[in-house]
């Protein structure tokens, strides 16, 4: 306010216009990238005062200026006064709209071990900014930072998103577990592994100790002659041609049968001689014979006994019958005998119920006598044919005579008590073959080599075959494998042990082997089956909402 003099009065100036607002900016919208806050720029107002003196600035927040750090919806005002206290106000809002995912402050480096199976990997877990807000969730492929895990290749994933604005950001990286520098081979069972290294390379042969050996195997899974496991950086560090040592297994002489059969009895079915005492007498008298000598060490028996009884015109005819009849009803005809005999031989014809009785005599190949190149003093098979071309004859001997030459007195009374029809005995070709859960002997076919551990043999087929995935077998000389528990499998055939058999990976998950520990699925695959080695990647540009994801349902854009 000014005063002056007017014509000798006193005159006094007021300022009552404000200043002029000649600029003021708009308000506006900022993306918000950066969870520390965005720094917004701006133009200052510009004003102009009719007093031309300086004006007083207020503004709201203090210190209002561009650029300015905010970090959320704002409204900002500059006020202007002049020296009469008249004022203008510049006001405008900004908005701030957040775009931003999540910074990641730390991210592991590819974690390597070595180990000879598995190992505890442990690893430092990813660090995220605001990760402790309320906005950010971080989840992972994995749970904790550590884990029992086998060779193999493992990416990891951690993600952590802004649930405010579904931004996110993924810190990825990757474990490798890798085999140690050629590892242990197993030592076999009844064997030895002898190794030496030349350079920078391992070379391992086997050996089985005497009665022992390598019983046939597919040619997959045939042991080599040497084993070969090159330790030089960045080799596969795994034996060639493969790491597969086979137990040694028992070997014994193969097992030959002469079928016999068909000896009649008569009389009541209830009132019968007993298996046990027909097998008795009849192996009495095979080495009690003449030709005893023949099963001299070679353990000769009656095996297989079967007694059937009933009406003779229903009886079906014996196997060794329908293999082949060896003995002649002429020169075995009753019609030869005299009557003082006759009353010692029974006619099943005459009788209302018979009994059919087959048998095997059975005999095995000595490997102990047997030369080096399995060339027998005496081959089994021979000691069967020499037996059946004497037993038919021994036999009608002591029906028709009482006596037998080479056979004693008690022999000969056990076997003529029997009520035997002689005429109806019957025997069949000699048959050799290996037990079950055997095999032939490569390069020695009178010898048998038990299939071991992880292997059975049906005698479908000459060789040992593998326990098919999901099955085991911890015992040498079995004719079929065990199976796994409900839910579990093994990682491959020919599993030993039933501690081999391990629970599937769930769908969602996988694992090299396919078996517990697993990984997750990550963001962008799923995997809808259990016992799985990888997961199915989602369509092009599709993802997953979850680690985990069990169906291409859940893929999306």
């Amino acid at each position: 306010m000014d005063n002056g003099t007017l014509s000798g009065f006193a005159v006094e100036y007021k300022d009552i216009e404000p200043p002029e607002l000649l600029s003021c900016p708009e308000s506006f919208i900022v993306a918000k990238t950066n969870p520390d806050g965005v720094e917004v720029t701006f133009d200052l107002p510009s004003v102009h005062d009719n007093s031309n003196g300086s004006l007083k600035l207020v503004t709201t927040p203090e210190n209002l200026t561009s650029p300015y750090l905010i970090s959320h919806d704002s409204s900002f005002s500059f006020e202007f006064f002049d020296g009469g206290n008249n004022s203008v106000k510049c006001t405008f809002d900004i908005q701030v709209k957040e775009e931003f995912g999540v910074d990641i402050l730390y991210c592991p480096e590819e974690v390597t071990v070595e180990t000879e199976k598995e190992a505890n990997v442990t690893w430092p877990r990813p660090r995220f900014r605001g990760e402790n807000l309320t906005n950010i969730e971080v989840t992972s492929s994995i749970n904790g930072t550590s884990a029992m895990l086998q060779i193999g290749f493992y990416p990891i994933e951690y993600t952590a998103v802004n649930k405010f604005t579904g931004k996110e950001s993924t810190c990825r990286f990757n474990i490798t577990v890798k085999p140690l520098p050629c590892p242990l081979l197993d030592s076999p069972l009844n064997g030895a592994l002898s190794c030496r290294k030349w350079e920078t390379i391992d070379i391992c042969s086997m050996s089985c100790k005497e009665g022992y050996d390598i019983p046939r195997l597919s040619s997959r899974q045939q042991p080599p002659t040497l084993y070969t496991c090159s330790a030089l950086q960045g080799s596969s560090r795994e034996w060639k041609p493969n790491g597969n040592v086979v137990d040694c297994s028992e070997v014994k002489g193969r097992r030959s049968q002469l079928p016999a059969g068909l000896i009649y009895y008569e009389g009541d079915c209830g009132q019968l001689v007993t298996q046990q005492n027909i097998a008795s007498a009849l192996t009495t008298l095979i080495q009690a014979s003449t030709f005893s000598d023949l099963c001299n060490h070679k353990q000769c028996s009656v095996t297989d006994v079967s007694v059937t009884c009933g009406p003779l015109d229903i009886l079906s005819p014996p196997p060794a019958q329908r293999r082949r009849r060896m003995v002649s009803s002429d020169a075995m005809s009753t019609d030869r005998l005299s009557g003082a005999s006759r009353r010692n031989v029974p006619r099943a014809s005459w009788a209302s119920n018979v009994t059919m009785v087959s048998f095997d005599i059975s005999t095995r190949y000595d490997i102990i006598e047997d030369s080096i190149d399995d060339v027998p003093s005496r081959n089994a098979d021979d000691s069967l044919v020499e037996i059946k071309e004497h037993l038919a004859q021994l036999v009608h001997e002591i029906i028709l005579t009482g006596t037998a030459a080479g056979v004693d007195a008690d022999t000969v009374e056990r076997i003529a008590q029997l009520p035997i029809d002689d005429s109806s005995l019957v025997l069949g070709e000699v048959i050799s073959s290996c037990d079950k859960g055997y095999v032939s002997r490569t390069g020695s076919p009178n010898q048998c080599v038990a299939c071991p551990p992880g292997f059975f043999s049906d005698g479908a087929k000459d060789v040992c075959i593998p326990c098919t995935s999901g099955s085991y077998q911890d015992e040498s000389a079995q004719s079929s494998c065990k199976i796994c528990p409900y839910g579990q499998t093994t990682s491959k055939e020919g599993a030993k042990h039933i501690n081999d058999c391990r629970d599937q990976c769930s769908p969602g998950s996988f694992s090299p082997s396919g078996l517990v520990p697993c990984i997750s699925c990550d963001l962008r695959s799923y995997q809808s089956e259990a016992g799985q080695r990888s997961c199915d990647t989602c369509p092009t540009n599709q993802k997953t909402y979850r680690y985990g994801a069990t169906s291409i349902d859940e893929c999306y854009f």
